[in-house]
């Protein structure tokens, strides 16, 4: 019996939508790293990282990582 996956977000989307829309690129990647702290200090409770992609599927850059939030996470869906 397959179980759906609960679907996640990445934090630069997350950034996106929790700023406001005259927010600056600069802004954004402040929130970025200030979501990524977050999760490091363990306020989110269902973060994962997962190796970053193209669209073709082929790696991005030298191994690089995604932060992605679980959208039934507490601090997401509270």
């Amino acid at each position: 019996m397959d179980h759906p996956e609960t679907p996640y977000i990445d934090i630069k989307t997350l950034a996106e939508a929790w700023l406001p829309a005259s927010a600056l690129k600069n802004d954004l990647l402040n929130k970025c790293k200030a979501i990524a702290r977050e999760i490091k200090a363990g306020k989110f409770k269902s973060a994962r990282q997962i190796p970053a992609t193209r669209q073709d599927g082929r790696a991005k850059g030298r191994g690089g990582k995604i932060w992605e939030i679980s959208l039934s996470d507490p601090v997401i869906s509270g």
